[in-house]
């Protein structure tokens, strides 16, 4: 084997293996970036709601009130609401990080807190 060849043989390896390790954090990145519409997509049965008889929907400022009562010591980072009376309503709130985490930690931490409505949760 020349040096040519040799050289030609690492390069492909290198190339390929290069190649997989881009596409699998491609491809896991972009599950992650879409990983609430993903789960919504599969499980449409599990994320609708059946409102009380006597359920009023709530105004977002309502909301916002309600959330804010309940968990005073968090800062609300968003409300999501739809016009399906069905899908269940939300807001984004920040984690309770343990007293130990470094700040990174802390403000990277967040999860979907359903939203208190009158005769559904």
């Amino acid at each position: 084997m020349t040096f040519k060849n040799i050289w030609f043989q690492l390069h492909w390896i290198l190339g390929i293996t290069a190649g997989l390790v881009l596409m699998v954090v491609g491809t896991t990145g972009g599950i992650l970036s879409f990983e609430r519409e993903i789960l919504r997509a599969i499980n449409t049965d599990l994320m609708e709601v059946q409102p009380a008889k006597n359920a009023v929907a709530l105004t977002p400022e309502e909301l916002l009130r309600r959330i804010q009562a309940k968990y005073p010591e968090r800062t609300i980072n968003a409300l999501t609401l739809s016009n399906n009376p069905l899908k269940p309503q939300g807001s984004t709130l920040p984690l309770k990080a343990p007293e130990n985490a470094p700040a990174k930690a802390k403000h990277a931490m967040s999860t979907l807190i359903p939203a208190m409505c009158d005769g559904r949760t």
